[in-house]
């Protein structure tokens, strides 16, 4: 029974994945391009060169494409089977987290789990179709396998299991999994005595692992490459490898943007004084635990902030050693009422939010979005709020399940309701469906392809591809093709209003955007 109850959170967590399930469209443009990616390895049957729009895609390796066709092969194609997918994902790193947790502080009442489920960055970003918790998992194994080398003593066996994980992380989504995993093991020196008294075992282990972790992923890239060609192995191995590492040439963020970010994603923890508590009480010297995680959280934070490349689901990896910072203190934790006090001032303010928003003047379009908001989402959350503290005064669930239920709660109601209103300018299968009558037209896009109709228009060959300025010479040469614009509110009206176009389809696209269909009359 003690067994079963250490895993409801599963339940919790399954409870918010069918929320999302189905509530939630493909999100343009990173869902609907890899699911794209996906799509056309299906269709080509070619599961080591991955394409995008007939082109080789080198931006992403493997592993999570294939998961997404096992789930088809299984479940079938559908929309469904890959947000399921990324569900189980995130509660197996949320497993592997508690195995962690287990080896360091051989704890019986896990707390990890809970723990997790309360950060506003699980429930944002954990069923979202991308690659952050797939690497996760593979760096909270690795993470393990390296506490227990220097636990055990048994450097070469534990660092065989890291290469292995580490391999696997590089199938995920590169070789950042090893700025997670390289600085903890270059400094165990200051955090095991084993590794301190046996250094050029260690460091020597360290190397066999890197070797092991080599061969699984060159398993895949060296194939690829061959197959590729060489433009398509230089960007593999140098661009998105060493480029995207060092140059960090996409999503780029000044050097503090992480700093004000970090709170949010603990966000209700910060309300309770045991989480301060276990910052101000932190001991170097005593605790060798405390070193190890300060080995794993600090120079990899450091290197992160460092790259110029920045966004915030890059850190999910990280968040375990933080949270297991804190865990001793919050384990003694006998309230959280500064947590729970600020769900009810959220509450409120959920309440009342479409209520100020539509009292304004003149409202844009995301403003009218959440205007339209239903305020019964914020009554039934504040319903919710009150209902849980009465349990928790009865005893009938315990302070940290209660702020974690009370997190997916309100992440599940907020993406049930913004789905219904904001993001139904990000849902492209209205427009995809109206797209696949003309699949096998001869079909242009105008401006740069994303992806975001390969898979939900289930297209069969690529779009041919221009700038805006191009497409009435392409209409022109293709008196029977069909044309996709995106078309930017500010732009000229001409653009799509040409006497000699009809337009077949059109549909609002995020802000300022709209998606056209158009052809020669």
């Amino acid at each position: 029974m003690t067994s079963l109850k250490q895993y409801s959170w599963l339940l919790a967590w399954s409870a918010f994945i069918a929320t999302l399930v189905a509530a939630l469209p493909l999100l343009p443009v990173d869902e609907t391009r890899y699911l794209t990616v996906a799509w056309e390895m299906r269709q080509n049957g070619e599961f080591l060169l991955m394409t995008l729009n007939g082109e080789p895609y080198s931006h992403k390796p493997p592993l999570l494409f294939w998961l997404i066709n096992i789930f088809w092969s299984v479940f079938g194609v559908n929309e469904y089977a890959p947000r399921i997918m990324n569900g189980l994902i995130t509660a197996f790193f949320i497993y592997c987290v508690s195995i962690l947790e287990r080896t360091i502080y051989k704890n019986q009442t896990l707390l990890s789990p809970w723990l997790l489920l309360a950060c506003p960055l699980i429930a944002v970003y954990g069923d979202l179709i991308m690659f952050d918790c797939l690497l996760a998992c593979f760096v909270a194994l690795g993470i393990t396998a390296i506490y227990k080398a220097a636990d055990t003593g048994k450097f070469f066996h534990y660092f065989f299991l890291f290469g292995l994980t580490a391999g696997m992380g590089v199938l995920a989504k590169g070789p950042v999994v090893l700025v997670h995993t390289l600085p903890v093991i270059l400094l165990a020196p200051l955090w095991s005595t084993q590794a301190r008294a046996r250094k050029a075992a260690w460091y020597l282990a360290m190397l066999a692992g890197l070797v092991v972790a080599t061969i699984v992923a060159l398993g895949w890239a060296i194939p690829a490459a061959l197959q590729g060609g060489k433009d398509f192995a230089h960007e593999l191995f140098v661009t998105q490898s060493a480029g995207r590492m060092g140059n960090s040439f996409d999503h780029y963020e000044p050097l503090w943007w992480y700093i004000p970010l970090v709170p949010v994603f603990v966000l209700p923890l910060l309300f309770t004084k045991n989480f301060w508590q276990a910052l101000r009480t932190i001991q170097w010297k005593e605790s060798s635990i405390t070193r190890f995680l300060l080995c794993w959280l600090a120079p990899t934070f450091l290197i992160f902030t460092l790259m110029g490349g920045k966004q915030a689901h890059y850190l999910i990896p990280l968040l375990p050693a933080l949270l297991l910072l804190v865990l001793p203190e919050l384990q003694k934790a006998k309230s959280m009422f500064g947590a729970y006090l600020f769900y009810l001032i959220f509450g409120a303010l959920i309440t009342l939010l479409p209520f100020a928003l539509q009292m304004l003047p003149e409202k844009s379009r995301t403003l009218e979005s959440f205007a339209a908001l239903s305020s019964a989402i914020g009554f039934f959350f504040l319903s919710f709020t009150v209902f849980g503290y009465f349990m928790l005064k009865e005893n009938k669930i315990s302070s940290l399940a209660f702020i974690a239920l009370l997190n997916l709660a309100l992440f599940g109601m907020l993406y049930a309701e913004v789905s219904r209103t904001y993001l139904r300018f990000y849902d492209l299968r209205p427009f995809s469906a109206e797209l696949q009558k003309y699949k096998n037209e001869t079909l242009g896009y105008a401006r740069n392809y994303q992806g975001e109709f390969g898979f939900l228009a289930r297209m069969e060959k690529p779009f041919e591809t221009m700038d805006i300025s191009a497409y009435p010479a392409w209409l022109d040469k293709n008196k029977n093709g069909i044309m996709v614009l995106r078309v930017k509110d500010e732009e000229p009206a001409h653009i799509r209003q040409n006497p000699k176009l009809e337009i077949l389809f059109e549909h609002p696209y995020r802000t300022d955007e709209t998606f056209v269909i158009v052809k020669r009359k």
